[in-house]
C-alpha cells in the first residue's frame, strides 16, 4: 500500500495504457517495450486497439493515463483519431508511434502538444523518455 501526505495508506494506483496500431506484431512489440520501461511503483493495465474506430470507442468508454497511437492506419488514422480525441475533450497524453520522419508531423505533433517516437527507434529506454515527456501529472487512480 501507499501512503498519502498525511501517512494515511491509499489505494494502490494504476497506469492505463491504450496501444492503438493496426499491425498486431507492432502492438506486441510496443507492449514488450512498454513493460520493460515500466516504473514499478504503480500497477500497469494495457489495452489494445487494432484500428482508430476501436480505439475511440475505448477511448470514449474508459479513463486512460497514456495512449500509444500509430499514425499511418486504415480508417481513421492516428491524426483523425487525436482530432477526435481533442473535440471530445480528451485530453490524454499521448506518444505517436510512426515510421514517418518527425519533420512529417512536426506541425501535428506542436499543436496537440504530443510526443513523437519514429518506430525503427522504439526500445525501452526511448519509451520510457518519450511516456516521461508526454505525462502532465501522476498516474490516475484505478476505478
Amino acid at each position: 500500500m501507499f501512503s498519502d501526505l498525511t501517512g494515511q495508506s491509499a489505494r494502490p494506483r494504476c497506469f492505463r495504457v491504450l496501444i492503438v496500431d493496426d499491425d498486431d506484431a507492432a502492438r506486441e512489440l510496443t507492449a514488450r517495450h512498454l513493460g520493460d520501461a515500466w516504473p514499478f511503483e504503480h500497477d500497469l493495465v494495457v489495452e489494445e486497439a487494432a484500428d482508430g474506430s476501436a480505439a475511440l470507442a475505448k477511448l470514449l468508454s474508459d479513463r486512460w493515463t497514456l495512449v500509444l497511437l500509430d499514425w499511418k492506419m486504415p480508417g481513421p488514422d492516428g491524426g483523425e483519431v487525436l482530432r477526435a480525441m481533442r473535440r471530445a475533450g480528451i485530453t490524454v497524453p499521448v506518444v505517436i508511434l510512426s515510421g514517418l520522419a518527425l519533420e512529417e508531423l512536426a506541425p501535428t505533433l506542436a499543436h496537440y502538444r504530443v510526443e513523437f517516437l519514429h518506430k525503427d527507434d522504439i526500445n525501452a529506454t526511448r519509451l520510457h523518455d518519450a511516456m516521461a515527456a508526454a505525462l502532465d501529472g501522476p498516474a490516475k487512480e484505478c476505478d
